[in-house]
């Protein structure tokens, strides 16, 4: 399968087998919608670029909805979270993806970013505090002030603090937009693979019995035709 995030690759090892019919009919609706809405290269290469990003950050959402003030690292994962949820949520809208869906993140990203730039970084911006613009513009002027510095650490602290308990109410549909990317991940891997071994959607079985027609193994079928077998 060509994942492009280290996390879907965990999750999807860590699923158990499904033994629920419906389940089962969900899974490949899933699935056939992805392998219809992604069957063109161009459009798949633009969803691939955006997950090839996702980082596993199930850990700081956890750490964020327990009261932890975030580091600016942390802040930066969420951000970019953010814009790649963003951006795939137009990806999807493009290809007619209605069964995995995306939560607007956007007002969590107003949180990250005040300005409005969309930049793929993050920084203590000064049009968080008056407090903040103002100490540095004052350490601007001056070669060194130790006092200064220390007010200023203390001041961005704050603003970390503030914007770790904004963040805090959109734990939840930070980690719904992080598990929908992940499964986006997972389904657009398994439809360009159904796409390359020309695979089929099965039938579901409703009377128990099992027919197979024209199966075969993937790894002997690949080992045969090195030797052009």
């Amino acid at each position: 399968l060509e994942l492009q995030s280290g996390v879907a690759r965990r999750v999807l090892l860590g699923q158990e087998m499904m033994t629920s019919q419906e389940k089962i009919k969900q899974s490949y609706l899933r699935l056939d919608e992805f392998y219809r809405g992604f069957g063109d290269e161009k459009r798949l290469r633009s969803l691939r670029d955006e997950l090839c990003g996702l980082k596993d950050i199930y850990g700081t959402l956890s750490r964020l909805s327990t009261g932890v003030v975030l580091d600016d690292v942390a802040f930066f994962e969420v951000k970019e979270l953010c814009l790649t949820a963003s951006s795939v949520a137009g990806i999807f809208a493009g290809a007619g993806i209605t069964h995995v869906v995306i939560p607007d993140v956007s007002e969590a990203l107003a949180v990250l970013d005040p300005d409005g730039q969309r930049l793929p970084s993050f920084y203590i911006y000064s049009s968080y505090s008056p407090r903040v613009r103002e100490l540095r513009a004052r350490l601007k002027e001056k070669v060194r002030d130790d006092e200064l510095t220390a007010e200023l650490l203390a001041e961005e602290e704050k603003v970390r603090g503030m914007l770790s308990e904004r963040l805090r109410e959109y734990e939840p549909v930070l980690t719904k937009a992080l598990d929908s990317l992940v499964e986006s991940d997972i389904l657009q891997a398994k439809a360009a693979q159904m796409r390359t071994m020309r695979l089929v959607f099965p039938q579901l079985s409703v009377d128990g019995k099992t027919s197979y027609r024209g199966m075969f193994h993937p790894y002997v079928k690949a080992l045969l035709a090195e030797k052009h077998k």
